[in-house]
């Protein structure tokens, strides 16, 4: 709930706003891994520093929109610049992709360098499939999944760990068949009701931005999203 709560207010906000935001969620993911802390519950059950990613997945997008507006801006392609724009960003998520594979992998350890180098790889790639996918459908609608989808799977498991089922194949089918019944359950009662009344009440300044960006669909994209 606290999520669904602030996303619609971290994807609106200014450069201004996101910078800091990010700064001090990671230092919140990697407080405690240098304090010597284990890394859950510390870490990755820690809301404030597990946002770190949803805040790196806005800022991300953001510039991908703007590598985008600077090879189309305005309908007039601009191949030359766009060109080494778009060269230049894929040089880097290779270079970062295959530094990660050259690194030794340690089993367990989410502070390692790979694992950084994973999270910038995935974060620089995501938003070059969104932009392929986002016009179908059913990607669409996987994609809302994802997030109740990881809500609701661990308490699940945690439950069906307690459970005397002898047979592991039923006691599989049964967590599947409870996960998936929830999370559409939260898709379509919970998400789905949040998202209409965030429309119905979006803030001022999310709207007189986008007024302002009528003229450029990219960046308006980039405060709806």
């Amino acid at each position: 709930m606290m999520f669904y709560s602030l996303a619609p207010a971290i994807v609106a906000r200014s450069w201004k706003v996101l910078t800091p935001l990010f700064s001090g969620s990671f230092a919140l993911h990697v407080a405690p891994a240098i304090m010597g802390l284990p890394w859950r519950p510390f870490q990755y059950d820690f809301f404030p520093g597990v946002l770190v990613f949803f805040i790196g997945g806005v800022i991300a997008y953001r510039l991908f929109i703007l590598f985008k507006e600077r090879i189309d801006l305005g309908g007039q392609a601009r191949p030359s610049s766009g060109a080494r724009l778009v060269f230049g960003y894929m040089l880097v998520l290779a270079l970062v992709l295959m530094t990660y594979r050259l690194l030794p992998f340690q089993e367990g350890n989410s502070n390692s360098v790979r694992s950084f180098l994973f999270y910038v790889g995935v974060l620089g790639s995501t938003p070059i499939i969104f932009a392929l996918t986002a016009d179908r459908r059913i990607d669409r609608f996987l994609g809302d999944l994802s997030y109740p989808l990881y809500i609701v799977h661990f308490p699940v498991l945690l439950w069906a760990a307690n459970q005397q089922i002898a047979d592991q194949h039923v006691r599989n089918l049964i967590v599947m068949v409870i996960i998936a019944a929830l999370t559409m359950a939260l898709l379509f009662f919970v998400e789905r009701p949040f998202q209409r009344l965030r429309d119905r009440n979006r803030p001022r300044t999310v709207e007189t931005a986008g007024h302002a960006a009528a003229a450029r669909p990219g960046m308006m994209n980039a405060l709806a999203r």
